[in-house]
């Protein structure tokens, strides 16, 4: 019997060697069928089913990665840039904002390199702040360096504190005011009366200004680099020589005045300028006179022996005629608090500004000595300049008095 069978078996088998390979068959054998195309033993003919994270989906069931077993379909999304329910997206269905790109890693993003993601990816940021995202000292909270071709604090100038550079300004401003003693213009007044063309009146001439300088501020506007909010306080006093009379010249007074001490405080805006080598700016001032004028009166050190000086006589006659010796006084002192008002400016602008916020300010420097002042060699400096008794004459035109000036 096994003989036989043996015998059939390669009887079989040199008839299919010796077969044309074009005659045998080419259909698809039956994998459940018998014959010589296997059998079905439960074994994996595949990795389709496998599941050897063990999370219970195989990868013929959808399961998109099959070493972690956190990742399948219908699992959790988290935020955490992985497709965790093999659905071909990432993070969805989860809250997510913009960040943005901070390369020289200053705390501050990018606004042109913008990402939307659940969570702050590495490299990113939660603000779009930086303007320039090449140089760390170049942000919001930078400290500028005028005129280096960086803007360190993201205002969109190179240009440094605005702010710092006008209170800079201020204190040239305060200690130049401290300098001398101001001469101020002449000034008149007259008193109408019931009594056609006949009128009081008062002359004030030799005036001088004294001021102390209390304290200054400077405040950045908001949005505007270049605009500066300022004030500053001063107390002023006043010396005068006054004559004052009734109607008629009756009773007239001969009277050297001083006004003490009067609070002005000047507040407004300084506008700076970049235009050009130098920073320039111009300051646009308000005065308000914070209290009442105190004065007191004396005869003058030369006074005739019939000159009188009280002012007391004079202010009961304006009052009969409805005035008061304190409204002169109050407009005269005006008149003095507006005409401080533009030597601030003036000085803000010609001098203190560029001084104060240009880098490395150098003024040209020029000799100046002459001696057309009216007052030049009467042992007293008058010219205005540092070291001066007065400023009557123009600087630098009291030179025997006050040596060779440098413009």
């Amino acid at each position: 019997m096994k003989t036989m069978t043996f015998s059939l078996i390669a009887a079989l088998a040199l008839g299919c060697a010796s077969k044309p390979v074009e005659d045998l068959p080419t259909e698809d054998l039956d994998e459940t069928g018998g014959g010589t195309g296997g059998s079905d033993d439960g074994g994996d003919d595949g990795a389709g089913d496998a599941d050897d994270d063990n999370d219970g989906v195989t990868v013929d069931e959808g399961d998109c990665n099959d070493d972690d077993d956190e990742i399948y379909p219908g699992a959790e999304e988290t935020c955490n840039g992985i497709d965790d329910d093999c659905d071909e997206d990432i993070d969805e269905g989860l809250e997510t904002a913009d960040y943005y790109q901070d390369s020289d890693n200053d705390g501050y993003g990018n606004p042109d390199e913008k990402k939307e993601a659940c969570e702050e990816p590495d490299g990113y940021v939660d603000n779009d702040e930086d303007c320039n995202d090449s140089e760390r000292s170049a942000n919001p909270e930078g400290t500028e360096e005028s005129f280096n071709d960086i803007d360190e604090n993201c205002d969109g100038l190179d240009f440094g504190d605005g702010e710092e550079c006008v209170e800079g300004a201020l204190e040239l401003t305060m200690d130049w005011m401290e300098y001398w003693t101001w001469p101020l213009s002449d000034s008149s007044g007259t008193v109408p009366t019931p009594i056609p063309f006949v009128e009081g009146s008062y002359t004030m001439s030799e005036k001088y200004l004294d001021v102390e300088p209390q304290e200054t501020t400077a405040t950045a506007v908001d949005g505007e680099p270049l605009k500066v909010n300022v004030t500053i306080e001063t107390e002023i006093s006043v010396q005068a020589s006054m004559i004052a009379s009734a109607p008629g010249g009756f009773l007239a007074q001969n009277c050297i005045l001083t006004i003490e001490d009067v609070p002005v405080l000047y507040s407004g805006e300084v506008e700076l300028d970049l235009d050009g080598e130098v920073v320039t700016g111009e300051a646009d001032l308000n005065y308000n006179i914070l209290e009442a004028a105190d004065y007191t009166a004396r005869l003058p050190d030369d006074a005739a022996e019939d000159d009188s000086c009280n002012i007391g006589i004079i202010d009961d006659i304006l009052g009969y005629l409805g005035y008061s010796i304190d409204d002169f006084i109050f407009d005269d002192l005006d008149d003095v608090a507006k005409e401080l008002r533009t030597k601030i400016e003036d000085d803000l602008r010609d001098w203190d500004i560029p001084a104060a916020c240009t880098p490395d300010y150098e003024l040209e420097e020029t000799e100046i000595c002459l001696d057309t002042c009216d007052y030049a060699g009467d042992g007293e400096c008058d010219d205005g300049g540092p070291g001066s008794d007065f400023a009557i004459c123009e600087y630098g035109t009291d030179c025997t008095d006050c040596g060779t000036r440098v413009d």
